[in-house]
């Protein structure tokens, strides 16, 4: 597979960790909580997945403090290893509020080690361990997985109880016409989602635009992508294709519905008001800014008390510069 390049300031960035909520049954025991928006997928779509605590905890995949695993059946249980690892400050108190009693935190599981997580259709089951179980994960990759296989089942380790969810191949010929396309780059198409956004992911982004015209299943998640990736600035460190927020084309791709999932929505206005308040400081009158407020305004407005609490639970916006992103001197 076609390497992709990580050094990119805004890919990084668009990697912090979230906080947010789910809206499916959960799955409750032990120290954590896993919840997923859905529990059937088809092969190319991310899972949302939902890490709560009853206590003030942060759990953290990219942080390393806690380890996801997951089992595909007739298969061995495996370690997913997120795209970028974080140096995390474990002992550091929880960034949100405190909610139902806990903290929670949200992760994006699509994409690890070159290649998509939920690679072939079947019944996956998740569930958290501690990070002491890197332990008894088995040596190197396991050919045809992004994720590494534990020694069998890592007992007495485990943190959550297993959440199940579904993968089946498209069957509707827009969906199977979509994920087609996604076929042309698996890799570039999942980073760009776990990333949500990135022009340096340049055939990403060109799934990302194809899907969101699909008229299929997976044509919200690439919508939102899209609207996600104009709502921050790109600076290209190595060539000339830097360039700032765009609200107008971002406010033309973003995703409103509630409907299938709080998520999307949700961390979508997040993103538009970031690039909002960021744009108002370099240029109080830019295109696009009145409407993405106006907007923002309706939809914080339809928001249930639960739900207006999840959007304040998304971490700060990285500080940005009030000075837009140019291209490197040569």
């Amino acid at each position: 597979m076609k390497s992709v390049d990580l050094r990119s300031a805004s890919a990084i960035l668009a990697a912090a960790l979230l906080y947010v909520p789910a809206s499916s049954a959960p799955v409750r025991s032990r120290a954590f909580t896993l919840t997923a928006e859905r529990s059937s997928y088809l092969l190319g779509e991310p899972v949302y997945l939902r890490i709560q605590s009853a206590k003030p905890a942060t759990p953290s995949l990219e942080e390393g403090t806690v380890l996801l695993a997951i089992k595909c059946a007739g298969e061995g249980e495996r370690i997913y290893r997120p795209p970028l690892r974080l140096r995390g400050t474990p002992a550091a108190p929880a960034r949100m509020p405190e909610s139902s009693g806990g903290s929670v935190r949200f992760a994006r599981i699509i994409f690890s080690d070159g290649e998509l997580v939920f690679g072939k259709p079947g019944r996956y089951r998740l569930r958290l361990l501690s990070a002491a179980s890197s332990a008894s994960a088995g040596p190197g990759k396991v050919p045809g997985s992004g994720t590494s296989q534990t020694n069998g089942d890592a007992a007495g380790l485990a943190l959550s109880d297993s959440l199940a969810v579904v993968f089946r191949e498209p069957t509707l010929p827009p969906d199977k016409q979509a994920y087609a396309i996604i076929s042309r780059n698996p890799g570039e198409y999942g980073l760009a989602v776990y990333l949500e956004g990135g022009d340096q992911l340049r055939q990403g982004l060109a799934i990302m635009s194809d899907l969101a015209a699909s008229q299929s299943a997976y044509s919200r998640v690439a919508s939102f992508v899209l609207s996600s990736d104009w709502s921050q600035d790109f600076t290209d460190y190595r060539g000339p294709h830097s360039r700032p927020i765009d609200l107008q084309k971002a406010l033309a791709w973003a995703q409103w519905d509630r409907s299938q999932g709080a998520y999307i929505p949700l961390r979508n206005a997040y993103r538009l008001k970031s690039g909002a308040d960021i744009l108002a400081g370099r240029n109080p009158s830019a295109p696009g800014l009145d409407a993405v407020r106006g907007k923002l305004a309706g939809f914080m407005a339809s928001l249930t008390p639960e739900e207006a609490a999840w959007f304040r639970s998304f971490s700060p916006p990285v500080p940005t510069s009030l000075t837009a992103p140019q291209a490197p001197s040569k």
